[in-house]
């Protein structure tokens, strides 16, 4: 399964194509045009903060940087990736994560499933891979891959590890055995898992009969040796209720038993009564209780693209996420069990309400009392603006809003005759696209990282820059063009990696596209 993409899969803006004089060589064009491709173009010098994506056909995507500013721009396909062999593991799950081209907030994500020697393609960066052996604990490597290379990882050894058992147990003075929930153990330093999932399951009765000398994990050694999490998690919603709980503990060869106390309580009814603005009831919200809040950064860090598996933050209540709240029958009324503590609820209304998803303020739930809640949503925030090019307004643009956070939603209108347009948003960071259908101008974005409601936004559609170029393949002797392969220019001057311009190499593996200036 492969899902390399950047951290935003940006439609591609549609670039190339319009007519120039034709051309059989300099001589045809007037002295400040190049003769390419039987077209007479001006080439200007490559911008700065552009990387090259390469997608042959029926062969895996390269993406490369090169520091040429003159035209036409020479770009060559090789093969790059990582190399290895499972030896005594047998067959084994890959997971690869990373920073394509060591660029914070250019993400690669690949999955394989290899058995014995593997070689298997990746592009330049810096890359984070977790092996998932079968009944073993999992294996992590950090690694760079060079441009036309391949990082040797050599032979995959299992980690030095330990068999630790445990029993489960409700806590609270409540020594019945805890079933229904999800354990795992991970580093403390790292973050990095350092075990397979163990789901200790209720029977087929929905009763919990643990096997007497405990469940048993296999857990590897940390990195820096020393100590571990174990993080335990509700697996099963028929259980006891009870939020995340850690346990540290310091890893040993010949570990004794322990016995780790869930705190599993009874649950508390939660009625949660959501109304618009004119305080009438809302139907087919999706609302969802949640602790710790969520991080509003939308700026990419070094972690964006191998963000840590688990950090312990400290909480003395214990993270939670609830499934979504159920109607009742009392319309815009809605219904959830939850464990005593803080929370913050979140609801996400219908896509064609014109109401934003909104959150609560910190909120308890305390034990022995149920709760109704009222929860008001706030209207969409309106963004305003017009589309210009030369000046002059530009009716019949389309104009997206590209969400810079996964809670908010996409949304897309066109331009009217008078050049201008409305969008109705969720508060939160995007990225905004003027898109025209005439092939003499370019697309323009901006980025509304900080923004209010009511704001008014001016977007000039400038002329657009030819870029041209050749791809080869340098994977073989002689090297030769590269045909029908797709080229993206991806912009990397802003906060998040943008596809500026795409098109399809010729069949002497020629291209001409256009961006904006």
């Amino acid at each position: 399964m492969s899902r390399l993409a950047p951290l935003l899969a940006l439609a591609a803006i549609a670039c190339g194509g319009g007519y120039e004089d034709y051309c059989r060589d300099n001589a045809d064009c007037a002295p400040v045009l190049t003769c390419f491709r039987n077209r007479c173009l001006r080439l200007e010098p490559v911008p700065a903060n552009l990387a090259w994506e390469i997608i042959p056909d029926g062969m895996p995507p390269q993406f490369l940087l090169t520091p040429q500013t003159g035209q036409p721009v020479p770009l060559e396909y090789c093969a790059s990736g990582v190399r290895g062999d499972t030896g005594d593991l047998g067959r084994v799950r890959l997971d690869f994560d990373g920073n394509v081209l060591s660029v914070q907030g250019f993400c690669g994500f690949e999955q394989y499933e290899v058995s014995g020697e593997f070689e298997l393609p990746l592009p330049p960066g810096r890359w984070r891979m977790t092996a998932y052996p079968e009944g073993r604990p999992p294996i992590v490597r950090s690694f760079g891959i060079q441009a036309c290379g391949f990082t040797d990882l050599g032979t995959l050894y299992p980690s030095r590890s330990a068999n630790f058992r445990f029993r489960f147990v409700m806590g609270g003075g409540n020594p019945a055995p805890r079933c229904g929930i999800r354990v795992q153990a991970f580093d403390s330093t790292t973050g990095d898992p350092l075990s397979q999932a163990l789901e200790v399951k209720l029977d087929s009765r929905h009763r919990c009969e643990p096997p007497p000398e405990g469940w048993e994990i296999e857990i590897a050694e940390p990195q820096q040796g020393g100590f571990f999490n174990l993080v335990a998690e509700t697996l099963d919603a028929a259980a006891p209720v009870m939020r995340r709980q850690t346990q540290t503990i310091l890893w040993r060869e010949d570990p004794e038993p322990f016995v780790l106390e869930t705190r599993s309580s009874t649950a508390e009814k939660v009625l949660i009564h959501l109304l618009d603005p004119d305080e009438i009831p809302v139907a087919g919200a999706a609302i969802q209780a949640i602790w710790p809040p969520e991080k509003k950064s939308s700026l990419p860090d070094e972690s964006t693209c191998m963000p840590r598996r688990f950090a312990a933050d400290g909480d003395p209540f214990g993270a939670f996420r609830s499934p979504p709240a159920t109607p009742t029958a009392t319309p815009g009324v809605y219904e959830l069990w939850l464990p005593p503590g803080p929370y913050r609820f979140r609801a996400i209304p219908p896509a064609a309400a014109d109401l934003a998803t909104t959150w609560t303020e910190d909120f308890s739930v305390r034990s022995g009392k149920s709760v109704l809640l009222a929860l008001q949503l706030r209207r969409k925030w309106t963004l305003e603006g017009s589309v210009l090019a030369a000046g002059e307004a530009l009716g019949e643009v389309q104009v997206r809003a590209v969400p810079l956070s996964h809670s908010l939603r996409a949304a897309s209108t066109r331009t009217d005759a008078q050049g201008a347009f409305r969008l109705r948003l969720d508060p939160g960071p995007y990225l905004l696209l003027a898109e025209p259908r005439q092939s003499d101008l370019a697309s323009t974005w901006i980025f509304l990282q900080e923004w209010q409601d009511a704001q008014q936004v001016k977007l000039e559609l400038p002329t657009p820059r030819n870029l041209a170029g050749i791809v080869r393949d340098a994977s073989g002797e002689p090297k030769r063009g590269l045909s029908n392969a797709v080229v993206r220019a991806w912009d990397l001057g802003g906060p998040r990696p943008v596809v500026a311009g795409q098109t399809v190499t010729d069949a002497e593996g020629r291209f001409v596209m256009r961006i904006r200036r």
